[in-house]
């Protein structure tokens, strides 16, 4: 925009690709998101607002742009800590499946120590 092309048809042809990119960019954050989960929330509330302010036709404002890049920033950093959370301590039935197994390992683990003890008295 700020290069002044001589017509949009030639702006068009120069930033169509980082357009194209930007798009499917966009479009796999959205799609990876969970609507209904506050952080999520922000971050496409914020998306869109990026996208209204590069609508065609108008002059971008860099400044504001500026400020929501760094808005987003924030609001991808505490959703990118949640999911690493979630990962970290893993599903439900992963933590169920891991707290039996742990607690049949130590109690197979407590009745061999006492078989052998009890082998030891006899």
């Amino acid at each position: 925009y700020l290069a002044k092309f001589p017509s949009t048809a030639e702006l068009w042809r120069n930033v169509r690709e980082d357009f194209v990119g930007i798009n499917e960019a966009v479009a796999r954050i959205r799609l990876r998101l969970n609507p209904r989960e506050k952080s999520s929330i922000a971050v496409l509330r914020l998306l869109a607002e990026r996208e209204s302010l590069l609508e065609t036709g108008s002059e971008p404002d860099f400044g504001k742009i500026a400020i929501l890049d760094d808005k987003l920033l924030d609001s991808a950093q505490i959703l990118l800590k949640q999911e690493w959370l979630r990962v970290r301590s893993g599903e439900n039935v992963f933590r169920i499946a891991k707290f039996i197994a742990v607690l049949v390992t130590t109690l197979f683990v407590l009745a061999l120590v006492w078989r052998v003890t009890a082998s030891w008295h006899s």
